[in-house]
């Protein structure tokens, strides 16, 4: 049986329009869950500064589920302790060992992103970092949060997941 071109064209027109519909839909259907967390050493005032990047609405999700009420960016009066409450919670670093506790700096929007700043006075540089990142895991199951290192030339990275929430790097 042969199919006639007018048939052909429908059934092909009909096709696509299906494709065009269907296609762009499923590809935004996941969205991805990430931050990021970067320790930089400062040789000039021996420290390590700790800058973490996330989705700022992914941040205000977890924080109305700590706090219970809607807390949004836009209202930077009430936010900020909320948010150095929960960043404490739910990273941690010991240097060589020794449980570290960064100091608070702030914090600032830039359009989607959320930019948290923390930073850690050290002596002499340990040999050893331990971090504990348990950022947005209990918001986001599919959550991956990944700390990088840098220490002049050597970058390295942890990746950070709900089944594997602490990791160690040394220094060689």
């Amino acid at each position: 049986m042969a199919i006639k071109p007018n048939s052909f064209l429908k059934i092909i027109t009909i096709v696509s329009l299906l494709l065009a519909v269907v296609l762009p839909s499923t590809s935004f259907a996941h969205k991805y869950y990430s931050a990021m967390t970067r320790v930089n050493h400062n040789v000039e005032v021996s420290s390590l500064e700790v800058i973490h990047r996330f989705f700022a609405h992914d941040i205000e999700e977890a924080l109305e589920l700590k706090v219970g009420e809607n807390l949004r960016f836009d209202n930077l009066s009430n936010i900020e302790p909320h948010l150095k409450a929960y960043v404490e919670a739910h990273f941690s670093m010991a240097l060589g060992g020794v449980e570290a506790s960064p100091d608070w700096i702030g914090y600032e929007v830039e359009e989607n992103s959320l930019w948290v700043y923390q930073e850690q006075m050290i002596g002499t540089l340990p040999s050893t970092f331990q971090f504990e990142n348990t950022l947005l895991l209990g918001v986001f199951p599919d959550q991956i949060n990944t700390v990088t290192l840098t220490i002049g030339d050597l970058i390295t990275s942890l990746t950070f997941m709900a089944s594997e929430i602490e990791g160690e790097l040394k220094l060689k």
